[in-house]
Formats: C-alpha cells, sequence, structure tokens
C-alpha cells in the first residue's frame, strides 16, 4: 500500500476503490 508522490491521486483512487471492492 506504498503511495508514490507521482501518482498520489491514483494511488488514493486505487487505494479506496480497491477497499470497497475487497469489502
Amino acid at each position: 500500500m506504498l503511495c508514490d508522490c507521482l501518482n498520489y491521486y491514483l494511488c488514493i483512487q486505487s487505494t479506496l476503490f480497491g477497499l470497497q471492492t475487497s469489502k
């Protein structure tokens, strides 16, 4: 779950989406 400064927005979106789908 390491986010990259260059892909901050994408990382946040991916993490949130992943958590929602995982649930």
